[in-house]
């Protein structure tokens, strides 16, 4: 990636699934919310893959280097010192 030279945009992304589901655990993890998460079953459950397609930038040689949990461990530890200023 050091090299890249393109105009073309190049789409960011683990190539890994992640449902609506394990998100909202994944952000109720994080952020220590003990309350229980509700899914509405009567409403229709719309894509049911929404993946980016990064191929192209793993061709570059980039990989993820992070996980999806550390990543949002992360970010919630920039929001919370950033809310406070």
């Amino acid at each position: 990636m050091d090299h890249y030279n393109d105009e073309e945009p190049v789409n960011i992304g683990s190539g890994i699934a992640l449902s609506i589901s394990d998100l909202a655990e994944t952000i109720k993890e994080v952020t220590g919310y003990k309350g229980k998460l509700h899914f509405d079953s009567s409403k229709p459950d719309g894509m049911p893959n929404k993946v980016l397609d990064s191929s192209y930038l793993f061709t570059l040689g980039w990989k993820p280097s992070t996980s999806f949990n550390i990543s949002a461990e992360k970010t919630y530890e920039c929001f919370k010192i950033y809310s406070n200023n």
